[in-house]
């Protein structure tokens, strides 16, 4: 990870099925662990001004929106049993991206859920990132 607008942090899932592969990138370096994400967000977040910088100004703050990809977000499978921890770390990403205002899986926006037949999942991923970019801010994807 390097500072200021030449910032970088690996975080790259090669097979979601195996969130421990061999092959996924973490900060650390290691296995994938929900509390490594919140720093990094954080340290997105932060003012160009802070040691190490972020990209955040007094003016115009950074914010990083969480977008939940998959039938694991369709409401219709709200019993499945990983679909709370994953509204909750979403929200909680949004939370210190400076977008929402608490923690709480429950209060992640639908419009931010991806899910359905491709045709659908086309369609609510493109309103989404068209209701953020309507917001009047800059949006960088992150691979």
């Amino acid at each position: 990870m390097n500072s200021g607008a030449d910032s970088y942090y690996p975080i790259r899932i090669y097979d979601p099925t195996n969130i421990g592969s061999s092959k996924n990138e973490f900060p650390t370096g290691g296995t994938y662990s929900t509390p490594e994400v919140y720093p990094v967000v954080q340290q997105i977040v932060a003012l160009d001004s802070a040691t190490p910088p972020g990209y955040s100004t007094v003016r115009k703050p950074a914010l990083v929106y969480g977008v939940g990809y998959g039938s694991m977000f369709d409401p219709a499978n709200a019993t499945n049993s990983g679909q709370p921890q994953a509204l909750t770390f979403l929200q909680t990403v949004q939370y210190y991206g400076n977008v929402s205002t608490d923690t709480t899986g429950s209060n992640f926006p639908d419009w931010q859920r991806i899910y359905g037949d491709n045709a659908t999942r086309q369609t609510r991923l493109q309103a989404a990132f068209t209701k953020i970019m309507q917001s009047g801010i800059q949006v960088s994807l992150i691979e």
